[in-house]
C-alpha cells in the first residue's frame, strides 16, 4: 500500500481537490474487488443529500490490504461545463469483467432529474467508465439503453455482477411517467420498474432485459443455483420441486439463476430469473426483509448470501446484515452493524475471505467502510453507536436545460 494510505474507515472528512463545495456531502457508495484483490470504493461528492442535477463529482479510493487501509481519494469523474451547461455525475456502480477490466456505470445530468426526465425530453445520461489498470485511470463513453416509453432511467448504484458463464449484469431503474411530470418523491406520478442490462462480450455491447415491476426501484442481484427453492410465488415453488428442475444428466453443468432484491416500503421485493437475467418472475414483498425504501446490498459470501438493509419500515436508520443459507428463500434475524441513522449500502466479498460493507452513516454525515471477518460475524458484531435517522430522499431543483 502507498505510504500515504490511511487507516481511516470514515471517508467523509477528506475534501477532494476540485470539488465545487467547501463542505460537501458524500453519498451513494459503490464497491468492488478487482482480479488482483484490490478493493475499489467510489461515491458522490454533492452539495447536500439531494440527487442530480447539480455540479456533483465522482471520487474513489482503493485498498490493497483488504480494506485495512486506503489511499487518499482521487477523482473518477469531475463535473464539467459543456455547451454552456453544467454537467454533474453520480450514482456509480462497479463491476469487474472476466478479463480483469473494471467497469463503472454512472449517471450524468445537465438539468434533468430522474423524476423530471420526459419520454421525449432531456434525460439522465448513462455513462460507462472503463479501467485496465485496476482503477487508476479511466476512459468514458455514453450508452443509449433507454427503451420507448421511459422518462428517467439510471444504473442502480453499488455493484453489478459477473455470472459464472462470464455474462455481465448491471441493474437499472426505469420510470414510466403517468400524468404531469413532477420532481418530488412524495408526489411522484410515475411507475418505477427494475431492469437488468447484460453483456456477453466483456462489456463492449449491452442489451436491456424485460421490465420488472411496477413498484420496483433500485435493486441488486446475485447468482444462485437453479435448483434452490424459488422466488416467493407458491406456483413457482411447486414447479421448482419437479424432477426436471432438481436433476440433470450426468456431466451437464448445473444451471445458475439470478436472484433480485429491489427497494420497496415496507418490505423489499424479490424475484428470480432462470434465463441469465433477461426476464424475472413477478416481484413480491419478502416478509423477512424490512425496508423503508432505500438501496441495500446483496452478495454471496462463501456458502451464504448476505443482504444489507435498514431494519425500519419507515425511517432510514439501523443498518443490519441478514444471511441466507437457502439461496434467498429465507433470511436470518438481523445483525446490527450501525445503530444510528444510515442510508445506502453495498456489500462485497473480499479476497481474504472477509466481507466488505460500504455505507452512508448518520444523516449523510459520512461514508463508512466496515471489514467483517467470518469469525467476528459468528461471535456477534459490535454495532457502531448512533441515534436518529437520515432525511428522506429528495431531488435538487430542476434547472432549465
Amino acid at each position: 500500500m502507498d505510504a500515504t494510505a490511511r487507516r481511516d474507515p470514515t471517508f467523509a472528512p477528506i475534501i477532494v481537490p476540485g470539488s465545487q463545495f467547501d463542505s460537501p456531502c458524500y453519498r451513494i457508495p459503490a464497491l468492488t474487488v478487482t482480479a488482483t484483490g484490490r478493493v475499489l470504493a467510489a461515491w458522490d461528492v454533492r452539495a447536500d443529500w439531494r440527487d442530480l442535477p447539480g455540479p456533483f463529482d465522482l471520487v474513489m479510493r482503493h485498498s490493497d490490504d483488504h480494506g485495512r487501509s486506503w489511499t487518499p481519494p482521487r477523482p473518477l469523474r469531475l463535473h464539467e461545463a459543456s455547451d454552456g451547461l453544467e454537467r454533474g455525475f453520480g450514482d456509480a456502480s462497479l463491476l469487474v469483467t472476466a478479463t480483469g477490466r473494471v467497469l463503472c456505470f454512472y449517471a450524468g445530468s445537465t438539468g434533468a432529474s430522474f423524476f423530471s426526465a420526459g419520454i421525449d425530453g432531456p434525460e439522465l445520461e448513462c455513462w460507462l467508465g472503463a479501467s485496465d489498470d485496476d482503477g487508476l485511470t479511466w476512459t468514458h463513453r455514453l450508452l443509449d439503453l433507454r427503451p420507448d416509453g421511459v422518462g428517467g432511467m439510471f444504473a442502480a448504484s453499488g455493484n453489478g455482477v459477473r455470472l459464472s458463464s462470464g455474462r455481465l449484469l448491471q441493474p437499472f431503474v426505469l420510470r414510466r411517467p403517468v400524468g404531469s411530470p413532477v420532481t418530488e418523491h412524495l408526489l411522484d406520478a410515475g411507475q418505477h420498474f427494475a431492469a437488468i442490462a447484460r453483456s456477453d462480450d466483456d462489456g463492449a455491447t449491452w442489451a436491456l432485459g424485460e421490465w420488472i415491476g411496477p413498484d420496483c426501484d433500485e435493486n441488486k442481484i446475485v447468482e444462485v443455483p437453479s435448483d434452490a427453492q424459488g422466488d416467493g410465488d407458491v406456483a413457482t415453488l411447486v414447479e421448482a420441486r419437479r424432477p426436471d428442475w432438481t436433476t440433470r444428466p450426468a456431466g451437464r453443468p448445473r444451471r445458475q439463476d439470478v436472484l433480485l432484491h429491489a427497494r420497496a416500503q415496507p418490505r423489499r421485493r424479490w424475484a428470480r430469473s432462470r434465463d441469465g437475467g433477461v426476464s424475472f418472475s413477478a416481484p413480491v414483498p419478502h416478509p423477512d426483509l424490512v425496508d423503508p425504501g432505500c438501496n441495500g446490498g446483496l452478495c454471496r459470501w462463501g456458502n451464504l448470501l448476505v443482504a444489507s438493509s435498514l431494519d425500519d419500515p419507515a425511517d432510514r436508520r439501523q443498518l443490519v446484515l441478514r444471511t441466507s443459507a437457502d439461496s434467498g428463500r429465507t433470511w436470518s434475524a438481523p445483525v446490527v452493524l450501525d445503530a444510528g441513522g444510515a442510508g445506502y449500502s453495498v456489500v462485497q466479498p473480499l479476497a481474504d475471505g472477509s466481507l466488505g460493507v460500504l455505507y452512508e452513516a448518520g444523516d449523510y454525515d459520512a461514508i463508512v467502510f466496515r471489514r467483517v471477518t467470518r469469525a467476528a460475524f459468528d461471535r456477534g458484531l459490535v454495532a457502531r453507536p448512533g441515534s436518529g435517522a437520515a432525511r428522506p430522499p429528495e431531488v435538487a431543483s430542476v434547472r432549465s436545460p
